[in-house]
């Protein structure tokens, strides 16, 4: 864990190729480690950059993809026990795709609730639709 906490800063001011992104991602979800989750959240925005994703593999989104989707089961338990401390209630349903939403509540509208790098998971999957 310490690892993370002294490749931080060269993570954050490197330039980044895809298996650099979406390795150090995928050994962050692995790890669980979210002392420093904005790290996280900028690798996966790093990746989902234009420039860098068309010049990414599929196994290189999918790992990204499936380090941002052990992430978010990371932290909805935080996030739960983080609105508990401040006397409030979190839907997470948000979190379930399975889980239908009532009335004409979107999924746009809990992005208030996702970490920031799910903004990422969109073009990912995009990505692997259109290169599979």
């Amino acid at each position: 864990v310490d690892v993370f906490h002294h490749m931080g800063g060269v993570l954050l001011s490197s330039k980044l190729t895809p298996i650099d992104a979406s390795s150090a991602m995928w050994a962050m979800a692995k790890t669980s480690y979210a002392l420093d989750r904005g790290i996280f959240d900028f690798l996966a925005e790093s990746l989902a950059s234009k420039g860098i994703l068309e010049n990414s593999t599929t196994r290189q989104v999918s790992q990204a993809l499936w380090a941002c989707g052990k992430m978010v089961a990371f932290e909805n338990p935080m996030m739960n026990a983080m609105a508990v401390v401040q006397g409030r209630s979190v839907n997470t349903d948000c979190y379930d795709v399975d889980n239908e939403m009532e009335g004409d509540t979107t999924f746009e509208e809990h992005a208030g609730l996702n970490p920031p790098y799910m903004k990422s998971v969109n073009k990912y999957l995009k990505f692997l639709i259109e290169n599979r």
